[in-house]
């Protein structure tokens, strides 16, 4: 039967209504969140071939996650100073550097 609509929906006595928690982000957690959706947004699905994410606190604690195709142009050896690179190339661009 297509083209059926559904009209008012009401609770039967007792029902009760749950919201679903939902994540408190400050400021640079939303940032990350949304550079890391614009990056992916990049690219066509299959093109993609990995990722780096660095992130450390106030303390100088970090975390970090990533992905790599394995038969990519970047290896596991080559990361490392492929993100060093390409970090600083950003920084010189945007003017941060030094």
């Amino acid at each position: 039967m297509s083209g059926c609509r559904i009209g008012k929906v009401k609770l039967k006595s007792g029902g009760i209504l749950h919201k679903l928690p939902t994540v408190e982000r400050d400021e640079p957690q939303k940032q990350l969140v949304d550079c890391a959706a614009t990056i992916s947004g990049f690219h066509e699905p299959g093109e993609l071939a990995g990722y780096v994410v660095f992130g450390w606190d106030r303390q100088g604690l970090s975390s970090i996650g990533y992905f790599i195709d394995r038969p990519g142009l970047v290896g596991v050896r080559m990361l490392p100073s492929f993100v060093a690179d390409g970090l600083r190339e950003k920084m010189i661009e945007t003017g941060d550097w030094g």
